[in-house]
């Protein structure tokens, strides 16, 4: 079981940097933290992260996870990973994308209930990402390998990462930007469905993410207790309206 842990930046830095690179880090870092504490409010527990371990520190030290109470503006649980934009930890072929810090992205993941498996799922996002040298995009699909909430739908079995929410989606870090990348819970079959009847994968998975369009500003949230939308038998003609739409501002 994951447990919070009081970490400050300096810590973190000293403790991972002997190259003179401490300030520049120490600053970064800081700054980050407080940009998604402007963006998504108190963290709980307060002033603790959720640290990951070996093998993704060794990639991006001080990889960890806050997270943040519902407000009143915010009625979810948001959590959100933080060390992926990080000055050093740099892609192989990170020269191509100008301004980006480190990975260039932290990820978003919201729930109604505060629980275990979000932090879990965000630190398995940050490996994705810092082991394999991968770069997602906004719009694709996640394979996880399992059901994403314990108990809940075994079907929800991929995420889709979305872009353009209502709250502010790029950071400007000291050491370079950073973009969020909201993630998002859907089941095999939806997923399934989006690529199937879309030659676009990005169209795809834009117009499956158009039907959790929420009044919550702060995006949609993973709900491991939903059915699967393609058991509506209207779902189809929704879809190709949606898709249709999709098309039009393509």
């Amino acid at each position: 079981m994951y447990k919070p842990q009081r970490i400050f930046v300096s810590e973190v830095v000293v403790d991972h940097t002997d190259d003179g690179r401490g300030s520049v880090w120490s600053k970064h870092f800081l700054a980050r933290e407080t940009a998604l504490r402007d963006v998504f409010g108190r963290e709980d527990p307060s002033g603790s992260v959720w640290p990951g371990a070996m093998p993704l520190i060794a990639r991006c030290p001080g990889a960890s996870i806050l997270r943040f109470v519902p407000c009143e503006d915010r009625q979810a649980w948001h959590c959100v990973s933080n060390g992926l934009a990080q000055p050093g930890n740099q892609m192989k072929d990170s020269a191509q994308y100008n301004g980006e810090c480190g990975y260039g992205r932290e990820f978003v993941l919201s729930s109604e209930t505060a629980g275990n498996w979000q932090v879990r799922w965000l630190l398995t996002a940050m490996q994705w990402v810092a082991l394999n040298d991968r770069r997602i995009l906004p719009y694709e699909s996640i394979a996880t390998g399992r059901p994403i909430v314990p108990n809940g739908n075994p079907d929800l079995l991929h995420f889709i990462t979305l872009t353009d929410m209502a709250y502010p989606a790029k950071l400007i870090l000291p050491g370079g930007n950073c973009d969020l990348i909201h993630l998002l819970g859907v089941t095999k079959g939806e997923c399934d469905f989006a690529l199937r009847h879309c030659q676009i994968r990005a169209q795809g998975i834009r117009a499956l993410a158009s039907f959790f369009v929420t009044d919550d500003p702060y995006g949609p949230i993973t709900d491991g207790q939903r059915p699967c939308l393609t058991r509506d038998p209207d779902f189809p003609e929704m879809w190709r309206s949606a898709l249709s739409q999709i098309e039009l501002t393509w």
